[in-house]
C-alpha cells in the first residue's frame, strides 16, 4: 500500500465520527504479538486518530486521554475483519494488509 493509498478518512453521521483505518504492510511488519497498544491495529489506529493512547482488544478498543490513562474517552467496537485478523496475527498465521470502518462512541 503506497503513502498516497493511506489516506485516514472520517466521515460524520448523526453526530458520530467514523474513521477509515487501513492497516499497512509496515504495521504487520513492526507490530508486537498479543499486544494491545503494540499490535498493528492498535498501530493503525493510532495514526488514523492521531492519538497516541489507543488500546485494542480482540473486539473492542478505546481511546484515552493523557492526563487520564484510567478513564476512555471513546470506545469502538471492531468489525469481524478485524477480530479475525487480530485472531490470525496472534496465533502466527499470515496476514496481509487491510481497511475497515469503525464509529468512535464517547463513553
Amino acid at each position: 500500500m503506497s503513502k498516497e493509498t493511506i489516506k485516514e478518512t472520517v466521515r460524520v453521521t448523526t453526530g458520530n465520527k467514523k474513521y477509515k483505518i487501513f492497516v499497512t504492510k509496515h504495521d504487520i511488519e513492526s507490530g508486537d504479538w498479543h499486544s494491545c497498544i503494540g499490535c498493528p491495529l492498535s498501530i493503525a489506529f493510532r495514526r488514523a486518530l492521531n492519538h497516541k493512547y489507543v488500546l485494542v482488544g480482540a473486539k473492542y478498543g478505546e481511546v484515552f486521554r493523557e492526563e487520564q490513562k484510567d478513564k476512555a474517552i471513546f470506545k469502538f467496537n471492531l468489525p469481524l475483519s478485524a477480530q479475525k485478523f487480530i485472531k490470525q496475527y496472534d496465533e502466527g498465521k499470515p496476514v496481509k494488509p487491510f481497511n475497515f470502518w469503525i464509529t468512535l462512541n464517547k463513553t
